[in-house]
């Protein structure tokens, strides 16, 4: 049954527990899931790659950047400026979190 899947099962826990992940790998419905949940302040932590900062607007009291690189496909390489500014700005909005 689907509802065995490591992915669900994981998800599950990590849910029940305020955090969230958010990538291209995790299934659609998860994602949805877990963009709703945060939205409403529902998960304290939200683990994810720059797609919620560039395509999202699920704003953050706080960016973590783990390494100022990323895999474009070919390689890694230094964030650019703008990519480091779109990502951070999801965080700390005057005002607004």
């Amino acid at each position: 049954s689907d509802a065995t899947l490591p992915q669900l099962t994981l998800a599950r826990t990590l849910l029940r527990a305020g955090v969230g992940l958010h990538h291209s790998g995790v299934l659609p419905l998860l994602r949805e899931i877990t963009e709703l949940l945060f939205a409403d302040g529902l998960l304290r932590v939200l683990v994810a790659t720059e797609t919620v900062a560039l395509g999202l607007n699920l704003p953050a009291r706080s960016a973590v950047f783990t390494t100022p690189s990323k895999f474009d496909g070919t390689q890694n390489r230094l964030l650019e400026p703008t990519e480091y500014t779109q990502m951070s700005g999801r965080a700390g909005r005057r005002g607004l979190d």
